[in-house]
């Protein structure tokens, strides 16, 4: 039996209908809880962190800083620079100063130096009188310029998560503070890189008071970097969550604007956005500097961020336009080329067309220095790691995982590694995306009381996400095209319900008043003048 597609091309994957609300409530609790203790899990204590010795080469680096502090050497801090390596720069650079370090950071430009280290980057760090550099969210891959540094007197800790190469990986550091590192007996391999430099400060100064500030910054990198909100990566979001909202940094909530509860949705909607949109389109710097700048200039750093992140929401929403009307619909993955579209803006505009298509889709563009630089983005049943190691020779540098990629190459070598790409994917057999429902429901479930039931479960994010219900065959009603952009869709189901569609104009020629859909959503509330409503979010739907 052919299985059955929504109107995007997903299989939903669902249990049983329920009918009796509780059960459906009680049995996603437990999924969710896993091995963790409920009363952990809903709210854990400071002394529900795990020992920050158990990181491999942790004492290394304790006592190297501490030697470095005490006989006032220069350190430096390198970061990225993402969301999650401005958040580790600052938490790092703030603490050791209250520590009495003298201590400057420095993070490679997203477009002229791309992620980790660089050899001249570290040349221009040595004229500094650098005797101890200290990297977060990245490095561990980056042997060579370890060395080098080494060469030039220049000792390196290394704090980072990501995955370890056992060929390039920077053994020859002086420490190397990594939870994914094979060898290290620390319990839990998903922490953001803030959430590492958060176990180094632990560690540095075990005192919960100096701490908890610095949690507020795990809270926002780690949410932004999407790990896995899951174990010690969970509880410290939890906590960073609290104290994010107590006003430890200013900047934060000068650039929300709001006396709202922030919470990782918050982050993950509107603070993220602003900081990345820094080293997107601007100067990574101001985004630091949020966290570690004078008030005076605040507002100034604040204007600066929203005009940025601004500017990325239409570049981004004028180069998916265009991106879309390149699709062919016949090609294994698709491969736009935009001339002028922003480096930074590649992957922001290839997510938007994953979404609708359910396919690969590389976005390409020219670097200012020559060279064409693309993004990739896959749904989950693909591989774009796999994908462009298959066509390493042809490429510049490449870099990423699964679902999310980059890589650079010459012009000259365009057409056929386009020709291999289309070959290498058109040889996979995929299946196709699926969709995860949390259970099927009745629609008169999904009210208010069910959100703030949901809302227990926060925060959400990868490892606990938010869930998706099903609710089965509801006429459509009414329906209205939203927003400045026509993108967004208003829908009324059964003549009350009321639903909205983000990003769902390619649903519009699909859908039909009088006809009855299945839906997939999310449950959310909306406030206008001051009445409260639930609200459903659309995620999917099908005939």
């Amino acid at each position: 039996m052919k299985e059955q597609r929504s109107l995007r091309g997903k299989v939903w994957q669902s249990d049983a209908f329920l009918d009796e609300p509780k059960a459906v409530q009680e049995r996603f609790f437990l999924e969710r809880l896993g091995e963790d203790e409920e009363s952990v899990w809903r709210q854990p204590s400071w002394g529900d962190l795990s020992d920050p010795r158990l990181l491999k080469d942790m004492d290394k680096a304790v006592d190297r800083i501490q030697k470095a502090i005490a006989e006032e050497e220069k350190i430096m801090v390198y970061g990225d620079f993402d969301a999650d390596g401005i958040t580790s720069t600052a938490a790092l650079v703030h603490a050791l100063k209250s520590l009495g370090a003298l201590v400057s950071y420095r993070i490679p430009d997203r477009v002229n130096d791309s992620h980790g280290l660089k050899i001249e980057l570290i040349e221009e760090i040595a004229t500094t009188g650098t005797t101890l550099l200290i990297t977060v969210d990245c490095g561990v891959n980056d042997l060579p310029e370890v060395e080098f540094a080494n060469s030039l007197g220049i000792e390196t800790i290394i704090t980072d998560h990501h995955k370890v190469d056992p060929d390039r990986w920077a053994q020859t550091a002086l420490a190397v503070v990594n939870p994914m590192r094979p060898d290290c007996k620390f319990p839990h391999n998903n922490l953001a890189g803030v959430g590492v430099v958060f176990k180094l400060l632990q560690a540095l100064k075990p005192d919960i008071d100096w701490l908890k500030p610095y949690s507020a910054l795990v809270a926002i990198g780690s949410v932004a970097d999407c790990v896995a909100l899951t174990g010690e990566s969970r509880r410290l979001v939890q906590l960073g969550l609290i104290e994010l909202n107590k006003n430890h940094w200013p900047g934060v909530l000068a650039l929300l604007e709001s006396d709202e509860l922030i919470t990782a949705e918050t982050i993950g909607f509107q603070l993220a956005p602003c900081l990345n949109a820094a080293s997107r389109l601007g100067q990574v710097q101001h985004a630091v500097q949020l966290f570690l700048g004078s008030n005076s200039g605040m507002s100034d750093r604040v204007e600066y961020l929203k005009h940025l992140n601004l500017e990325r929401r239409e570049l981004s929403q004028t180069y998916a336009e265009q991106a879309k009307k390149m699709v062919q619909p016949d090609k294994a993955v698709q491969i736009i080329f935009l001339e002028t579209c922003p480096v930074g803006v590649l992957g922001l505009v290839a997510s938007r067309i994953v979404e609708s298509l359910g396919q690969a889709v590389m976005v390409l563009t020219r670097h200012p220095h020559g060279a064409l630089h693309g993004s990739a983005r896959a749904p989950k049943n693909l591989n774009l790691a796999e994908a462009l190691e298959s066509v390493a020779p042809l490429l510049n540098a490449f870099g990423g995982h699964a679902g999310a990629a980059g890589f650079s190459l010459e012009e000259t070598q365009l057409i056929e590694f386009m020709e291999a790409m289309q070959t290498w994917f058109a040889s996979i057999e995929t299946p196709p995306p699926e969709l995860i429902i949390a259970a099927q429901t009745e629609s008169q479930w999904l009210n208010l009381d069910w959100k703030a039931w949901e809302d227990t479960l926060e925060p959400f994010g990868i490892g606990n996400t938010k869930p998706v219900w099903q609710i089965n065959q509801l006429p459509l009603t009414e329906l209205k095209v939203m927003g400045k952009t026509k993108q967004h869709l208003r829908l009324t189901f059964d003549g009350t319900h009321e639903v909205v569609a983000f990003f769902a104009d390619d649903l519009l020629p699909l859908l039909k008043t009088g006809a009855s859909y299945d839906l997939a959503v999310r449950v959310s509330k909306n406030t206008w003048r001051g009445e409260t409503k639930v609200q459903w979010q659309l995620v999917d739907i099908r005939s």
